[in-house]
Formats: C-alpha cells, structure tokens, sequence
C-alpha cells in the first residue's frame, strides 16, 4: 500500500494497489502467474501462418507494451503490424489481415443466408422477430434503476498520457462520483511504475476534492486485467464501471451527465 505525500495531493489520500480488483474479482479466478500468457493460448503459429521468428516477436509484442495496451484477443498479424518496422512491412501484413477478414465476411454472410433459407423452409410465412411480442415486453418493463445509488462504486479506465478523451471524461466522472458520495476508483493501462501514478496525481490533484481524499473515497490504480474482467477482451480506454454489488455495468459519459 502506497501513499502521496500530502504536498504532492493536497491531501488526497491515494492507495496503489488491487484494493478493488479483490472485491470484483470473479469467483474461482486466480492471478495469472509471472510470465503466464493463458489467453494467447487461443492463436496457434500454423493457423495465421506465421514465421517461427513472426510467432516468437507475437509473443514478445503481447509481454510488453503491446499486451499492456490491447486485450489479449488482439490477433497476430494486428499485434506484427501495429508493430511493423518498415512501411513495406505495415502494409504486408495490412493486405493478410483485409485477406482474412475478407474470406471470414464471406463465411459468414453465406452461413447467414443459410439460415434464412433453412428458416422459411422450416416456417414459411413466420417471421423471425415477431413485432407484437416486442411491443407487449416494452411496454411491461419497469422503470429503469438510478444510473448511480448510495453504495455504487466507479470504476474509471483511463491512460496517463496521450488521450485526450480520457481527459475529456475525467471531470464528468469526479463530479458524479463526488455528488453521489460514492468511491471513485482510477485504473491506468499504461502505468509502468508507482512513480509514472504517483506524478500524474500530483500533476492532476487540483482536480479532486480534498474531502474524498481524506474520506479514503478515491484511489488510483495499476490495470491488472481489470479493465478486460469488467467491460470485455474488447474493452479500450477511456471506460467507466459502475460497481453495484456483485454487478459490473459499462455506464456510457452522456449517463453521469443526466
């Protein structure tokens, strides 16, 4: 447990650590172990048809800066030509990824029509949806929960540099968080220390009430999977979490804003 200086927060009292990751954490999961690589498991080398070298940088790419930054179902060629060293190489792997993309589009449009076939064979005349039963469900649903209560917690993914729709939502989010009285969890994906945390706080501490440093409502956060566990492998950052419970709901900007 790391915390700021009051000179560096202006009294805001910051944890550093998975305070919240423990609370959330899905039942039965485990951290992954020091070097583990359980969800790049899914690609093999032969499927992509990729080099030995090709496969060795994949990895190489999903240890470091690459796999802090995107979820891990990121392909293969995606991660080599983000990474490409050259143009021509960036645009090489641009052309196999249109390729296969191209040839999965097909695939499944052509099982699409399949099952449109197979569906009026099986049922001619009824439709897929029915509209009647559609209207009935809407008009018989109850009022919609508050976006946030007393007990919610936020969780905010965010970036320490180089986003300026993170920065964009960033006061919206304290100002909801601080009106409600609800703690306010930060977690950053591209945090490589306590230090890189430690000095976006001290640059950003005038934008947080004292008062919910000193009430232990705010803390600012590694993403160790987080972000991945609560909003999907396919997640990106700037995201907010709501925390109700045992439930996690992705809350959209214009939310906090009503």
């Amino acid at each position: 447990m790391v915390y700021l200086t009051l000179a560096q927060m202006q009294a805001i009292a910051v944890e550093i650590g998975d305070t919240l990751a423990r609370s959330v954490q899905p039942r039965n999961s485990r951290p992954a172990e020091s070097g583990e690589l359980p969800t790049l498991t899914r690609f093999s080398r032969e499927h992509w048809g990729l080099s030995e070298s090709e496969w060795t940088r994949y990895l190489g790419l999903m240890r470091g800066i690459r796999g802090s930054m995107s979820p891990a179902t990121l392909s293969p060629i995606e991660a080599l030509g983000i990474h490409a060293e050259t143009e021509a190489e960036r645009r090489e792997y641009a052309k196999r990824f249109a390729r296969i993309m191209k040839e999965d589009a097909e695939r499944v449009l052509a099982f699409q029509h399949a099952y449109d076939t197979a569906w009026q064979e099986l049922y001619p005349g009824m439709p897929v949806v029915d509209a009647s039963v559609l209207s009935l469900q809407a008009q018989s649903q109850v009022p919609a929960d508050p976006v946030l209560a007393a007990g919610d917690r936020l969780m905010f993914f965010t970036r320490l540099k180089e986003c300026a729709e993170c920065e964009r939502n960033l006061p919206v989010v304290r100002r909801a968080a601080e009106k409600q009285g609800i703690q306010l969890d930060l977690y950053f994906v591209d945090a490589t220390s306590d230090d890189d945390i430690r000095h976006w706080a001290a640059r950003y501490a005038g934008q947080f009430n004292k008062q919910m440093g000193k009430a232990g409502r705010i803390t600012f956060n590694h993403n160790r999977g987080e972000l991945e566990r609560a909003a999907g492998p396919a997640a990106s950052v700037p995201k907010i979490v709501r925390v109700r419970g045992k439930a996690l709901t992705a809350i959209e900007l214009h939310q906090l804003m009503q």
